[in-house]
Formats: C-alpha cells, sequence, structure tokens
C-alpha cells in the first residue's frame, strides 16, 4: 500500500512534507486514505480495488506541488533571487550629480 502511495504521490509527497498544508486539509487527506485503502486491505491489494486510492494519491501530489509552488519554493532556489541577494545595492543619485561622472 505505502508503495502505490509513493508511486503515485511522486514528486508531492516530499513537498508535502516540507510544506505543510493546514491540519484540517491533511486530516481530511489521510482519513480518505484510510477509508479507501481498507478496500485493498480487506479484499487484496490489487489495482483494480485500488483506484479510488489511486487517483487520490495522485490528487495529494498534485496538491502538495501546488502547495509548494504558492509558498515560493521556486523563488528561494532560482538564480535570480540568489543573484538579487548577494549583488551590492545600486548607486543612488543625488541631486546636481548625472550618472556616470
Amino acid at each position: 500500500m505505502f508503495i502505490i502511495l509513493l508511486v503515485c504521490a511522486n514528486f508531492g509527497l516530499p513537498s508535502a512534507l516540507l510544506y505543510r498544508k493546514p491540519r484540517a486539509v491533511e486530516a481530511a487527506f489521510w482519513l480518505v486514505f484510510a477509508f479507501t485503502a481498507t478496500q485493498g486491505l480487506l479484499a487484496s491489494p490489487n489495482p483494480d480495488y485500488l483506484l479510488g486510492y489511486m487517483a487520490l494519491a495522485v490528487l495529494y501530489g498534485v496538491l502538495g506541488i501546488d502547495f509548494a509552488l504558492s509558498h515560493g519554493v521556486l523563488e528561494r532556489s532560482s538564480k535570480l533571487w540568489l543573484h538579487a541577494r548577494t549583488s551590492k545595492p545600486a548607486r543612488q543619485l543625488t541631486r546636481g550629480h548625472r550618472a556616470g561622472t
């Protein structure tokens, strides 16, 4: 069951662990994971019984990636952000002085 979760959630699972969603959203997803996994546990872990579980895992992965992107995972690791942070501030022009003189 856990392997199916890892395969279907893909990159969304690590991003969901790093960028936590509100507790209500996490609780709702994990409650539905437990409910849909019981069908596979009672019968057999056959993918035919676990289509809802797999679809929910894909949705959880997409939501985890979206939540991480909306909270700035790319902004902190992009080269532009690092360059803007390490570069020196531009010289401010004072009154009466031209740029380049």
